[in-house]
């Protein structure tokens, strides 16, 4: 019985270990190498920044002098079920 406990445990050691050692290894390895790629990529996009600060209120009343709700017209937008029975394919198969 005893023997058979060191031979598993020198498979372990043998086979087992390493490949542990090598997962744990290359996720780690591969984390950084990501992080490090997505930091490389923030510098070299260099985003205009505005400088003008933003207000809820100043852009409502911009969209509000764009809309013009006093003069519109109610149409019906027609159904995938035209109104005879058919229905109408909405996308291709």
């Amino acid at each position: 019985m005893l023997k058979s406990k060191r031979s598993n445990l020198a498979i372990f050691v043998r086979a087992g270990l390493p490949i542990c050692c090598f997962i744990v290894g290359g996720s780690w390895y591969l984390s950084k190498f990501v992080e490090t790629k997505v930091e490389i990529q923030d510098k070299r996009s260099n985003k205009s920044v505005s400088t003008r600060k933003f207000n809820l209120e100043e852009e409502r009343r911009k969209m509000l002098e764009k809309l013009d709700i006093d003069n519109y017209n109610l149409s019906r937008i027609p159904r995938p079920d035209d109104g005879n029975g058919k229905k109408v394919e909405t996308r291709p198969k």
